[in-house]
């Protein structure tokens, strides 16, 4: 603070009163002008200096002084000192529209059964992997109904899936040195066990580990992608014994790390069979095979109407149908717990949903590859036919689209 400037004075010598500076109005006049100077303010007249120090003390919170508290956020030219979680306009421009690049993201689709690689994903490492959550012997869940866990098996074990496949690499190099990010959420008895990874076949970068602490904790790593990069992948990682669970995952073109899990692109699509004449009995009346993977919803009927335009008479006994998956080992499974009266009497509308085994309901895409295509058709039987006609049958199911689906090739669509 400035010095203050009291005014001149002498002293008394001689000690008698006669001499030196005179102690009157004048004179301390000029001490409470030479005081006001300094520590007043005509434009905070009502704030002491006693405000002022407690003001700062309060300030300066747990610090020891007001500079150390001032330390935490400026830097010592009076810049700010950027957070690391700080999210500055250029940030937000970045990863405004970014989708979550993953099919079967929240782990609904398992064609090849509860204790195989969910569709879209594959193993690696030998770990065994499960559907888990509602229903499950283990509920354990985050995103959604389902989760998968993952148990280390004889050596470092990964449950992954393809962002960019190797074989279209070429149309993608586009991307090289362009960052990527991944999140997930994870849960873990164990320290140092669990984390996510993304690799482009060159360079990888690891999440940090789960803590163990047997909570769910969202993961992240974000990537720069090589430019001697050949694919690009997506892993859940277990490197030690014990199980981990994964929920969630979302992958995206951005430089900053997901906060919070993406819901993936999905559809609702149908598959019809009409049939304009009098319905018969027999099986496989009408087949469909599945270009991605797929989740059955529920099997409707209703009247169709006749290319002339005449009304169609509803059933006036229940018609009873079927629809089976064509499995693994060349076996055909019901993905109902039995044959289904879908239309009842006199009824001109019905829905079934499956209730089978929940794998039944689920399937993988044509891959190309096989012959029988297991795990990939859907057929529709008709039991009982009352007698109905011109009706149409309706499978309803859910798939996933993939943004990058359109430089994949045609036996691409349902592979890791």
């Amino acid at each position: 603070m400035t010095e203050i400037a009291f005014p001149s004075y002498t002293d008394d010598v001689d000690e008698d009163g006669t001499t030196g500076t005179v102690f009157d109005d004048t004179f301390w006049d000029g001490i409470a002008t030479a005081i006001n100077t300094v520590v007043h303010s005509t434009t905070n007249p009502t704030i002491s200096a006693a405000d002022a120090i407690d003001e700062t003390v309060t300030a300066r919170g747990s610090k020891a002084s007001l500079d150390a508290r001032l330390d935490v956020s400026l830097e010592e030219d009076g810049s700010l000192i950027v957070p690391a979680d700080y999210f500055s306009a250029d940030d937000l421009g970045a990863c405004l529209g970014t989708v979550n690049l993953l099919g079967n993201d929240d782990f609904l689709i398992w064609p090849d059964g509860d204790a195989a690689a969910p569709a879209y994903w594959a193993t690696a490492g030998s770990p065994t992997v499960a559907r888990c959550g509602t229903g499950c012997s283990d509920t354990t869940r985050k995103v959604g109904p389902y989760c998968a866990s993952l148990t280390y098996g004889v050596a470092t074990s990964y449950l992954w899936t393809s962002i960019v496949l190797s074989g279209i690499w070429s149309d993608m190099d586009f991307l090289e040195g362009q960052d990527v990010s991944f999140g997930c959420w994870v849960k873990s008895s164990i320290a140092n066990h669990a984390r996510i990874i993304i690799y482009d076949g060159n360079s990888a970068t690891n999440s940090s580990y789960h803590t163990g602490g047997g909570n769910w904790e969202w993961l992240t790593a974000t990537h720069t992608i090589s430019s001697s990069a050949t694919y690009l992948r997506a892993y859940c990682h277990v490197d030690s014994s014990g199980t981990a669970y994964f929920s969630g995952p979302t992958f995206i073109f951005s430089d900053l790390a997901p906060a919070r899990w993406q819901p993936s692109p999905r559809v609702i699509r149908e598959r019809r069979f009409s049939f304009n004449g009098a319905l018969t009995v027999g099986d496989l009346q009408g087949e469909h095979v599945f270009e991605r993977p797929a989740l059955l919803l529920d099997v409707q009927a209703c009247p169709g109407t006749p290319h002339d335009g005449t009304a169609v008479a509803p059933a006036v006994v229940p018609i009873t149908i079927d629809v089976e998956k064509y499995e693994t080992g060349g076996s055909w499974v019901s993905v109902f717990s039995g044959a289904q009266d879908i239309v009842a009497v006199a009824a001109f509308y019905g829905s079934v949903q499956p209730d089978g085994d929940y794998d039944h309901r689920c399937f993988n895409g044509y891959s190309g590859n096989t012959v029988t295509n297991e795990n990939a058709v859907i057929a529709f039987n008709i039991d009982v036919t009352g007698s109905a006609e011109g009706f149409n049958f309706i499978l309803r199911f859910m798939q996933y689209t993939r943004p990058l689906e359109g430089l994949l090739a045609y036996n691409d669509y349902g592979v890791a």
